[in-house]
C-alpha cells in the first residue's frame, strides 16, 4: 500500500514541468509518498483489539468514529456502484445470495 500526500496548491501541470526539467530526479514536486506500517493479522480482529486497548488506556483510538463512518460510507458507495454496474452488464443477480 502507498499513501500519496498532495500539497495545497498542487498543480499537475506545474509538477510535470518541474519534474521533466529535473529528469524526475526528485519525483513530482508537491507530492509525497509514504508506505504505512501494515500489521499482519485478521483486519477486523486487529481493529477491535485496537479499540479495546484505547478504552483500557483511556486514550484516543487509532481510527476515530468519523473516519469509521467515512470508511463505511465509501464501502457502501462502492458496493452500490458494483451492483449498479452488474445490472448494466446483465448480471444483476451476481450479488444476490
Amino acid at each position: 500500500m502507498l499513501v500519496i500526500g498532495v500539497d495545497p496548491g498542487f498543480s499537475i501541470e506545474k509538477a510535470m514541468a518541474a519534474g521533466e526539467a529535473s529528469g524526475f530526479a526528485e519525483g513530482l514536486p508537491g507530492l509525497t509518498f509514504t508506505k504505512p506500517e501494515v500489521v499482519a493479522g485478521e483486519p477486523l480482529r486487529l481493529e477491535l483489539l485496537s479499540f479495546l486497548e484505547a478504552v483500557r488506556r483511556r486514550c484516543a483510538p487509532r481510527v476515530t468514529a468519523r473516519q469509521g463512518r467515512e470508511a463505511l460510507g465509501l464501502g457502501l458507495e462502492i458496493q452500490r456502484a458494483m451492483v449498479e454496474h452488474a445490472g448494466k452488464a446483465g448480471i444483476s443477480d451476481f450479488f444476490v445470495s
